[in-house]
């Protein structure tokens, strides 16, 4: 459910090489790290004027990336970090990890500025659960950020870990009290002996020409230049397009040791999810928290949940009416309120 909304972290280092996507924790900016671009512009005046650097991560993502495209960005792609104007006993002090992590590639943050880009970084969609973290699948729990609706359509910094440890509380006793009630399946060797098979016959018929690995980033560049920061329809169609494309070399992979084989089961499913969050994108014509569409760029009175569901051997797209919690939550959490589903086109 709702998978296309997918936050993005502002500030994730673009150099050096071996540190792309490394997390510039946002501490950086409330200890009075500014931005700036190539004309050393401190841009985000332009984007929120009263919030600056410390406006919301799907804003600060957004300016940063209108930077980089307009042609003020960095050689590496990026924009400036800088907090070398406090003092460096400061700096230090309040950002020890920080310091640490770029004096280990050579740049000292007392002095010189940091290369920074946003990075995909949260999903707030995820695995439809009930109040108790059960799926639909008799004993299968999820919880975390595996699991969705507890963020809405954007993430506040640190509420990811509030959220583990309140409904890993939660959802810990359910699956004890699931456990106690349910006896287990044993495996039969039959059953073991059916999946070595299976696993046996993804080896034989691994002797085609496309590589796991290869396919997995074709997917992972796919997603990036066309369901990026800033979306629109026809960037969504061409990764449709582009990911059904990838979907059949799945047929026609090269798997010669168990490395490949991990790798294939990973390109199948990251292939999978990534059509999950382009058809969903696609399916919310507005924008709303981490999803903004170019071409809808006004939240619409439409406060729905896109739910995906298998039928049949294809995926199906509904929405659901979001429940108002005002005054009544404890309501909803007993009585776990019904809502209708409708098909989506």
């Amino acid at each position: 459910m709702d998978m296309e909304m997918v936050q993005f972290h502002p500030t994730g280092m673009v150099w050096p090489p071996n540190m792309v996507g490394t997390l510039v924790t946002e501490a950086v900016r409330g200890e009075g790290g500014i931005l700036l671009n190539n004309n050393n512009e401190r841009f985000m005046k332009r984007y929120d004027p009263e919030r600056m650097e410390l406006s919301a991560r799907d804003i600060v993502s957004r300016a940063i990336d209108s930077e980089i495209i307009e042609g003020r960005g960095t050689a590496h792609n990026g924009v400036w970090l800088s907090i070398s104007l406090e003092d460096p006993e400061y700096i230090k002090k309040r950002l020890p990890k920080m310091y640490a992590q770029f004096k280990a590639t050579g740049i000292d943050i007392t002095k010189e500025k940091m290369e920074v880009a946003p990075t995909a970084h949260y999903t707030m969609g995820g695995v439809k659960t009930d109040y108790s973290g059960q799926t639909k699948i008799k004993g299968l729990f999820a919880v975390g950020e595996v699991s969705c609706d507890v963020h809405g359509a954007n993430r506040l910094g640190g509420n990811s870990l509030a959220e583990t440890i309140v409904f890993g509380k939660i959802i810990g006793k359910e699956i004890v009290k699931f456990c106690r009630n349910n006896k287990s399946d044993e495996i039969t060797e039959k059953e073991v002996g059916k999946l070595i098979n299976e696993i046996d016959a993804i080896f034989l018929k691994g002797k085609g020409k496309f590589s796991p690995q290869d396919i997995k980033k074709e997917t992972q560049e796919t997603m990036w230049k066309y369901v990026g920061i800033v979306r629109e329809r026809k960037t969504l169609e061409e990764a449709v397009r582009k990911l059904k494309f990838l979907k059949k070399k799945l047929a026609d992979l090269e798997i010669k040791n168990i490395s490949d084989f991990v790798d294939a089961m990973d390109a199948r499913s990251v292939i999978l999810l990534s059509e999950l969050v382009s058809r969903s994108a696609l399916n919310r014509r507005e924008s709303r928290g981490a999803h903004f569409r170019e071409d809808f760029p006004k939240q619409s009175k439409w406060p729905k949940h896109i739910i995906c569901k298998k039928e049949k051997g294809k995926i199906k797209f509904y929405f659901k009416n979001v429940p108002k919690i005002r005054g009544v939550l404890e309501k909803m959490l007993k009585n776990k309120i019904k809502t209708e589903h409708h098909l989506l086109e």
